[in-house]
């Protein structure tokens, strides 16, 4: 017996398309294309946080990069562009690491000296009329009466405006105000000691020993205008950490004495309240602000200095706008070095339409090329930056020892030296905005190079 075997099935051929010859065409060209090797649309690609990169597409990239910064103009384009975006990153990191540091000390030296909420009456009241409410309420840790007025200060032949403030040695806190904040401390009530700031001191030309005398306007309701002269006792001055102004024209005396002076028997201008958490002060003063409606205003830290915190954040935009200008400018130098080389390279742009490259492949060319560009500006600007915020501080006081000079005075800023804070934020948001308006800039090449016809670019060839 026969047994007949069927023969295996014969395995289907999978016919696959020719390739699009390209290559004799592309090395007569210039684009250096290897013996043996035929463009192929092949696409490979690495995905990564949902994005795709085309690896021949950036291969071809930079070979069309590099041939076309042979010419001497778009070469000298291309480095202008990656120098002022260069610049203008760096000068942007810098400006705003200093406006950062600025405002971080400025806000520190002002939460140092600045009371959480103030209740100051519209008329001197007495002490325990609303003492224990404030008490009561929550966030409050201590609650400190003053008595302020303004008067004259005399001595010898020198008369000077000056603001006494009347405080209980016991329950105030200037640790920060002061350099030495025990000299509040002495104040004994009956002394009628006085404690002036130095530059007040000066400007009275007061020693150890001196006995200036005052001259305020009573509190009486009387229409004559009635006023006090006490003669004090002066012994020494204070100086003040922040707010040299304040040096200018604030002098300490105890409550007791003020009180006697102005004849105003246990009444008071006011409460400094300070809080355990500053950041609850607008809710605490909400909160008392029923309660003093009618014979008090109530203010907190964020109201007594708004307007220098908005000036702070309106200087560092205004600043980082002006210098954003010269990345502007720099990108419309990337502008023009792309226009240069899609005219340069038009024939080898119509011989990769003619390989199999679709007009958005070509459009993601010179897409590719902005992002080259303008990252090896950004990489080193951010770096730059980064050196420039961490040295200038050391530079500014350099030049200060150097030339003598005062380039930052604690009289105008609070502080006398330039602080500087690198934040990485700021620097990831100062290379994202340039990084995108470098592919705005390159929209319009993309769209020269995609709108190239092959066959009236190679009709000629």
């Amino acid at each position: 017996m026969v047994m007949l075997r069927t023969a295996n099935p014969p395995t289907p051929v999978r016919f696959r398309p020719q390739p699009r010859p390209g290559g004799e065409i592309g090395r007569r060209k210039g684009l250096k294309i290897p013996r043996g090797v035929t463009l192929v649309p092949v696409r490979l690609r690495l995905r990564a946080f949902f994005l795709e990169v085309d690896v021949v597409m950036f291969f071809l990239c930079l070979k069309l990069l590099r041939s076309g910064c042979s010419q001497a103009f778009t070469r000298l384009t291309i480095w202008l562009a990656i120098i002022g975006i260069f610049l203008g990153v760096m000068t942007l990191n810098a400006v705003t690491s200093v406006m950062n540091g600025f405002q971080a000390e400025v806000q520190k030296k002002l939460f140092g000296i600045a009371q959480h909420v103030v209740v100051r009456y519209y008329l001197p009241v007495d002490k325990d009329d609303d003492l224990d409410f404030l008490q009561n309420q929550p966030h409050i840790q201590s609650v400190s009466p003053f008595l302020i007025t303004a008067g004259v200060l005399k001595n010898q032949s020198q008369a000077v405006p000056a603001m006494l403030l009347g405080v209980d040695p016991s329950s105030v806190h200037y640790d920060q105000l002061l350099f030495d904040p025990q000299v509040i401390k002495q104040l004994k009530p009956g002394s009628f000691q006085m404690i002036p700031g130095y530059e007040l001191s000066r400007s009275l030309y007061l020693n150890s020993g001196d006995r200036p005398f005052l001259l305020t306007a009573s509190h009486s309701s009387s229409l004559l205008m009635d006023v006090n002269l006490k003669r004090l006792n002066y012994a020494q001055a204070v100086n003040f950490k922040v707010g040299k102004n304040l040096e200018e024209k604030l002098a300490f005396m105890h409550i007791d004495d003020l009180r006697a002076i102005l004849n105003l028997d246990q009444k008071i201008s006011g409460f400094n309240l300070q809080l355990d958490d500053l950041y609850e002060a607008p809710a605490v003063k909400k909160a008392i602000s029923s309660h003093f409606s009618a014979k008090a205003l109530v203010t907190d830290w964020t109201e007594q200095y708004a307007e220098l915190f908005s000036a702070l954040r309106l200087q560092k935009t205004a600043l980082s706008v002006i210098l954003a200008l010269i990345v502007i400018i720099a990108l419309f130098n990337l502008t023009t070095g792309q226009v240069m080389l899609v005219n340069d390279k038009r024939s080898a742009i119509a011989i990769m339409l003619t390989c199999g490259i679709s007009k958005w492949q070509l459009t993601r060319l010179f897409l590719y090329q902005a992002l080259i560009i303008s990252a090896i500006g950004v990489v080193l600007g951010s770096i730059s930056g980064y050196w420039l915020a961490e040295n200038i501080g050391q530079w500014v006081r350099y030049f200060e020892d150097r030339f003598g000079l005062t380039l930052i005075s604690n009289k105008v800023y609070l502080i006398d030296y330039l602080p500087s804070q690198f934040h990485l934020f700021d620097a990831m948001v100062i290379a994202g905005l340039t990084l995108a308006l470098a592919l705005i800039a390159c929209i319009y090449p993309a769209y020269l190079a995609r709108e190239t016809h092959p066959a009236s670019v190679l009709r000629y060839e």
